[in-house]
């Protein structure tokens, strides 16, 4: 399974891999017809020993998309994003699960017939035949499901960015405006701490931190401000 669908990682990554999975199902359905129709025409062994494997291989790989899809997609481990498509895409989709569960089983009972030694022509045929249907056209029909889910789902993380970069901007407003008053403050209170002279000098090193404390302010507002803007010139990338 793709690593971007787990984790806390990048949002972007995770809704590629999982509109991906589609693809990676074919991959798999793909290998179990190539590795059946080259166990039953080579005579080597050792090929059609690693036939096997591969066999093997691809059915684990069936599943743990299937698992995925279906139960697994509730997970902690998985991206956030990624349950929320395949609820909008409604993965677990009767026909969906119905159409891998189908070839998943075909795959499995011709895996033992070639474990057993008995593999023969029809039982290539029964893959080919079911790659046709039901499995690919549920799988087409999950692919399309699965891109208007991740469309949707990226809309609505931009209009939260977007909604969080008003209420930063309205922060940022904020601080500026405390900032000012308190430079403002401490230009006060060095004129005072002046009047008082020598009575004055303790006041005059505190306003003197203050001063140094607006500053840092307005600089970390600006930072703030100029962070918030990059990010949503990501967003607007993703």
């Amino acid at each position: 399974m793709p690593d971007e669908l787990f984790g806390e990682g990048n949002a972007s990554a995770a809704l590629n891999a999982t509109t991906g999975l589609p693809l990676l199902l074919r991959v798999h359905a793909i290998r179990v017809s190539n590795t059946v129709g080259g166990r039953l025409v080579t005579r080597d062994p050792l090929l059609k020993e690693r036939a096997v494997w591969a066999m093997e291989d691809a059915l684990r790989g069936l599943r743990s998309i299937n698992d995925i899809l279906g139960t697994f997609r509730t997970l902690d481990t998985l991206n956030p994003v990624v349950p929320d498509v395949l609820d909008r895409a409604e993965a677990d989709d009767h026909k969906t699960i119905e159409g891998v569960r189908v070839f998943m089983d075909v795959v499995a009972d011709v895996l033992a017939r070639a474990q057993a030694g008995r593999l023969d022509g029809s039982d290539f045929d029964r893959i080919g035949l079911t790659l046709y249907d039901p499995f690919h056209p549920a799988v087409l029909d999950l692919e399309d499901r699965l891109r208007r889910a991740r469309d949707e789902v990226r809309l609505v993380l931009f209009r939260r960015a977007g909604k969080a970069r008003d209420r930063a901007t309205a922060s940022r407003a904020t601080i500026e405006e405390i900032a000012r008053t308190v430079r403002l403050i401490s230009l006060n209170a060095r004129v005072e701490a002046a009047r008082a002279g020598d009575h004055g000098r303790a006041f005059g090193v505190i306003a003197e931190e203050i001063k140094a404390l607006a500053e840092q302010t307005e600089q970390a507002s600006a930072g703030m401000g100029e962070s918030v803007e990059e990010i949503m010139v990501h967003l607007r990338m993703f």
